[in-house]
């Protein structure tokens, strides 16, 4: 049994290196074709010990990619693109999988599930299908479709089935935050193109949501969405993407709560297990300042989180635990506040209104045991300078003193003694910060020697000191030391 790895890549020098490395750990020849780069992707290829080939560019995804296919060889192809990859650490299993169903000959491929994440943070996006990348080599198994293509069965005739596997998961990057609207562009370019040539196809409207979502053009969104929720075409492990994109679109125009809860509604019914819809609904229902079916529904959401994980409702989990922290809050029970607050910071740390909603449910414990929480969920050695300054302007100044001192002191002289309850001190040194200003605008504006300089500062100095008050002779006298030492300085 052998496995050939390709893919079709053009400028993917930044991608082809992670994937030679994951293809190379199941896949015992490799095929890249190269559609027109002007960087270093068929030198990277070669390197990394793959056949490179050449293609011209035709506007035609699934010409490429069977352009691909007719050069493997072996008996299964992994058709992963240059943006996806098995972690290094799942690779190997590939080839177990394969060998597991080889023998099997009505399955002619392996659909698995792929994860968006984003290429600089490794963040989950929050999205992610069933998408077939292994398959038998034969030949009657190609791509169709110019932009958006997908695998088939070109003979009908003899069944074949795609079998699902819950593991290895791809992971795709293509979706990053940074490439995403340069993507999108093309995309939707591309689409619109064919749509002119060949009319429209299943499916388009669900691809055109996306487009215009990603290129924040919410109306065609909303509009593409809406047709393609109701379509009796979807691509297989996406049905929810639709009411997703509809809502979420609806919701950034600015469209009345009712109007975004009844999409929710509907898509609520449909998927009743999809936690992210109670979710959105819970969001709406707050801005529509509804907070106790806000609560029902973010509640709703988490006992179905728990019960069926999945990718947009994990994305939406740290809101989740924030907005249900925030209504616990202002329902006085801060205990209950405290532990969901507590969970939404463990999922994104560094979450400066979810830590100030902590701090202020916090409020009357003593330090000790604030400290204690937030040492459980915060790394003290690399967040204490970031705990110092977000605490600073809550009620736990002793914790952010605390704080201050682990990271070897990062708050203002004038901050650190009133954090600490000393307000003399901390009033003198704002007269000191005050008067320096005073002295060094003061020196500027004299040097500048104009009378419009001078007319502009008679009217913004205090008076006593314009009418030669005896009590600031100090302060003239440091005022005209001042600005003999800034002349020296810039003459």
């Amino acid at each position: 049994m052998r496995i050939t790895a390709c893919c079709i890549a053009k400028n993917e020098a930044a991608n082809l290196p992670q994937w030679l490395a994951s293809v190379r750990g199941y896949a015992d020849a490799i095929v890249v074709v190269d559609t027109g780069s002007t960087d270093a992707t068929a030198e990277i290829a070669r390197a990394g010990g793959a056949r490179v080939l050449s293609f011209s560019w035709t506007g035609d995804f699934a010409a490429a990619k069977n352009y691909a296919i007719e050069a493997c060889e072996g008996d299964w192809i992994a058709f992963l693109d240059a943006d996806e990859f098995f972690r290094e650490e799942d690779a190997p299993t590939v080839r177990v999988l394969v060998a597991r169903y080889d023998a099997e000959e009505h399955v002619a491929g392996l659909a698995m599930r792929l994860v968006n994440i984003d290429r600089d943070t490794g963040e989950n996006m929050g999205t992610s299908m069933v998408a077939t990348r292994l398959f038998r080599n034969r030949p009657w198994i190609r791509y169709v479709g110019t932009v958006h293509e997908s695998l088939r069965n070109l003979r009908p005739a003899l069944p074949q089935e795609m079998k699902y596997v819950e593991s290895p998961v791809i992971y795709h990057t293509g979706y990053s935050r940074a490439i995403i609207a340069e993507k999108s562009a093309r995309d939707l370019a591309m689409l619109l193109a064919r749509q002119e040539k060949e009319g429209v196809q299943p499916l388009d409207d669900f691809h055109l949501a996306d487009c215009y979502y990603s290129l924040k053009d919410y109306e065609k969104a909303a509009h593409h969405a809406e047709r393609a929720a109701h379509d009796t075409h979807q691509p297989v492990g996406m049905e929810q993407r639709p009411y997703m994109v509809w809502a979420q679109s609806l919701m950034l125009l600015g469209r009345p709560g009712a109007e975004v809860r009844a999409v929710l509604h509907e898509a609520e019914r449909r998927y009743p297990e999809a936690a992210a819809f109670f979710q959105l609904d819970g969001i709406a229902c707050r801005r529509m300042g509804d907070f106790l079916a806000a609560e029902q529904a973010f509640l709703c959401a988490l006992s179905l989180t728990a019960e069926h994980p999945d990718d947009a409702a994990a994305r939406l989990l740290p809101l989740t635990y924030e907005h249900l922290g925030e209504i616990a809050l202002r329902k006085g029970d801060k205990e209950t506040a405290r532990a969901l607050l507590a969970e939404g910071l463990r999922l994104q740390v560094r979450h400066g209104h979810m830590l100030q909603l902590l701090a202020e449910a916090c409020e009357g414990l003593a330090d000790a045991d604030v400290i204690a929480l937030l040492n459980g969920l915060f790394d003290k050695a690399r967040d204490a300078g970031y705990l110092a300054q977000m605490l600073a302007g809550t009620r736990l100044g002793r914790a952010a003193l605390y704080y201050d001192h682990a990271a070897g002191g990062v708050l203002g002289r004038m901050d650190r003694l009133l954090l600490a309850g000393r307000p003399e001190p901390a009033a003198a040194q704002l007269v000191e910060e005050l008067e320096r200003t005073f002295v060094l605008a003061d020196a500027a504006l004299h040097s500048a020697g104009t009378d419009a300089a001078h007319g502009v500062w008679q009217v913004l100095m205090p008076n006593e000191i314009a009418d030669g008050a005896k009590e600031n002779e100090r302060l003239r006298k440091r005022m005209e030391r001042t600005r003999l030492w800034y002349c020296s300085k810039n003459a």
